[in-house]
């Protein structure tokens, strides 16, 4: 049986997809839960019930191309993130800037994490692991260029749910 996900490379990840890759995986919907770091069942439903619509979490779509991409990766146990000190050693080179983007998150997220010793959301604990296997795996050694092909990877998945990165006005505009 083939166990590729077929999620169109010219079209967001819609709610069908999550549900064509939990069946061709026979996930059951636990299983799925905790492979993309979901709060309940119920989170589930609702994103499969986006059959027309790209998915409304971006970083699950994300995680759905790795897994796309790296089905041998596919987690099912309990979301045990990496330390978040672990994490930012892998990506010890690059600004926490950079680290925010890659997991479409914001710096002051990183903040909370690294100076208050706050858990970073399960969906983006499961990001953060595939990051950290990504890198691994494809034994870049600059993780400027690593991050570069990340990059391409958000951007793409970005511009197919049409979601554009606005620059945050200046005080002088408000």
């Amino acid at each position: 049986m083939n166990k590729q996900l077929n999620v169109k490379v010219n079209g967001p990840v819609i709610g069908k997809d999550l549900e064509v890759f939990r069946v061709k995986h026979r996930l059951t919907v636990t299983q799925a839960v905790l492979a993309f770091g979901l709060a309940s069942a119920n989170h589930w439903y609702e994103i499969v019930k986006q059959q027309g619509d790209a998915i409304p979490r971006e970083k699950v779509a994300l995680l759905t191309r790795f897994y796309q991409k790296n089905p041998e990766q596919l987690q099912m146990a309990k979301v045990c993130p990496p330390s978040v000190q672990s994490f930012l050693n892998t990506f010890m080179d690059a600004t926490r800037t950079q680290v925010a983007e890659a997991l479409r998150t914001d710096t002051s997220a990183l903040h909370r994490w690294i100076n208050q010793g706050k858990p970073a959301h399960p969906v983006t604990a499961r990001l953060m692991e595939a990051l950290m296997i990504l890198r691994t795996r494809l034994k870049e050694a600059s993780t400027e260029r690593f991050l570069e092909k990340w990059s391409v990877t958000v951007k793409r998945e970005l511009k197919l749910r049409k979601v554009f990165t606005q620059p945050t006005p200046s005080l002088a505009c408000v």
